[in-house]
């Protein structure tokens, strides 16, 4: 799933979101599917949901440094 919702992000931002959050679903202990649906969140400049999504996957993997990296992007753009 997380293979197509990066395929459909090049073509279909609207798709690709649903594809990857329904990857997060499906793997909530992921904290990739975490922070590809965050990244994804942020470069559609919804960082309320970026920061939770972030969050969340810190959460599962404190020292994982794409989702710490997005967090704060996260949190400077809210500014």
């Amino acid at each position: 799933v997380d293979m197509l919702g990066q395929i459909e992000l090049s073509r279909d931002s609207t798709k690709a979101l649903a594809l990857l959050a329904m990857n997060a679903e499906l793997y909530p202990t992921s904290p990739h599917a975490l922070v590809a649906l965050g990244d994804l969140q942020l470069a559609r400049r919804d960082s309320a949901s970026a920061r939770t999504t972030f969050g969340r996957a810190i959460a599962l993997k404190p020292g994982h440094q794409r989702a710490i990296d997005g967090l704060r992007k996260a949190q400077g753009s809210s500014k």
